[in-house]
């Protein structure tokens, strides 16, 4: 992986590189989070530059493609939630909004995105303290 500093190794880059100091920004892969849209916003640098920045660092990134290649983790087994756990995490969140009515999007965001939407409506439709309204709608019935 190479370092900014040494793409970025011209005298015009200067500010450039103390923005990238800053931000604690070291290697080329490290401007994969570099909102280069606000580079123009400081007063060091101008428009002008912040484009140029920008297209160095495109041809860079098209010219090195393996290098900005991100390892893909299994979150799968990591994060999902067992059926248990799932059903337990969404009557819990009905009980809490009991005068309400959820549709599943929201079920999905209270057990924090770690099961899938066919999931959590399938629990909701088999659970004895939901009733279902229509296809994507429940509320909490009580025990």
């Amino acid at each position: 992986m190479s370092e900014i500093k040494e793409v970025y190794n011209k005298e015009i880059y200067a500010p450039f590189l103390d923005y990238c100091n800053e931000l604690k920004y070291k290697t080329m892969q490290d401007l994969l989070k570099c909102p280069f849209h606000l580079l123009s916003k400081r007063p060091d640098i101008s428009s002008l530059l912040s484009s140029r920045i920008k297209t160095v660092f495109e041809t860079y990134r098209k010219a090195n493609p393996r290098e900005f290649i991100v390892a893909k983790t299994n979150t799968k087994n990591t994060s999902s939630m067992s059926d248990v756990e799932l059903q337990i995490a969404l009557q819990q969140y009905f009980k809490e909004n009991a005068n309400h009515l959820i549709v599943a999007a929201e079920a999905v965001k209270a057990v924090n995105g770690r099961a899938k939407r066919a999931d959590v409506v399938r629990i909701l439709e088999q659970a004895f303290w939901c009733q279902t309204v229509d296809k994507g709608s429940f509320y909490y019935k009580g025990l």
